[in-house]
């Protein structure tokens, strides 16, 4: 109870709005999306899915209301952003889209800066560099009690500029983290493991997917979830899916992964997009 008055009290001081990342329908995010037009905020700050979700089902009217609150920038953070989120937050809420990266462990690592995919390592608080794999580790330069020295966030990222001595300026992207894998069944019975990140990105390139999530079975056949602004393009994104699949993975029995149609893609106790059902 203290803590919930400490943390209202500075809300209050700072001019700062909570609204619930756990959205059950279009009807409660829209009635946060009139919250936020009330309350004309110059930053909007949240879960890249939760924003996401908030930009799907604005309309025609909330975006005109959005458009004259003149927001300096909306901040996505805690997951990824593919470019089709970032340009769907754009049009919904006439504003720079920014990334905030960081993780409990260590705070706010970095931050775009002047476009998107522009992400500055504040490097007066840590130290970010890059594995052969281009995982990044983290060291962390302020005072704490525990500072951590090269920690490995799991994180794979793609490199804008880096110094001679390997420490990262700017971040073009951030892609996920290479733990993540699921399995498929090769041409000649055996399984096939890989990154969870390589058929996201596959997917998330088609602009009528707005969500993607994992079924893994035991069989190690793969079902991949996926939310569609149109049904009828399921067809087509399965194509176009498993032509770039074989190319990368010739081995692969496409047989062995399908995708399927949903309006529910699952979400964590804290309002996030799980990776894994």
């Amino acid at each position: 109870m203290i803590n919930l008055l400490k943390r209202g009290s500075k809300d209050i001081v700072s001019r700062t709005k909570r609204l619930d990342a756990y959205l059950d329908s279009e009807e409660q995010a829209r009635h946060q999306l009139d919250e936020i037009v009330r309350f004309r905020p110059e930053y909007i700050v949240g879960y890249t899915s939760a924003l996401e979700r908030l930009a799907r089902v604005s309309t025609d009217r909330q975006k005109t209301q959005l458009a004259k609150i003149r927001l300096k920038g909306i901040v996505a953070t805690a997951e990824t952003i593919e470019p089709n989120g970032a340009k769907s937050l754009r049009e919904a809420f006439n504003g720079p889209v920014l990334i905030e990266y960081g993780a409990a462990e260590f705070g706010v690592a970095a931050y775009s800066r002047y476009q998107t995919w522009n992400l500055q390592a504040l490097w007066g608080s840590h130290l970010l560099m890059r594995t052969q794999e281009n995982e990044l580790v983290v060291t962390t330069l302020i005072n704490k009690a525990f500072p951590l020295i090269n920690y490995a966030t799991e994180d794979i990222v793609q490199v804008k500029d880096e110094l001679a001595c390997g420490s990262i300026v700017a971040l073009e992207s951030i892609q996920g983290r290479k733990k993540d894998v699921v399995t498929m069944i090769k041409k000649d019975g055996s399984p096939i493991s890989m990154s969870a990140i390589q058929p996201v990105h596959i997917l998330k390139g088609e602009p009528e997917i707005i969500g993607v999530q994992y079924e893994q079975r035991p069989d190690n056949t793969l079902i991949v979830h996926v939310k569609l602004t149109n049904p009828n393009t399921l067809e087509r994104i399965t194509q176009n899916f498993h032509r770039s699949l074989s190319r990368d993975y010739p081995s692969v029995n496409l047989r062995s992964v399908s995708i399927v149609e949903t309006d529910d893609i699952e979400l964590t106790p804290a309002g996030k997009a799980k990776l894994f059902r």
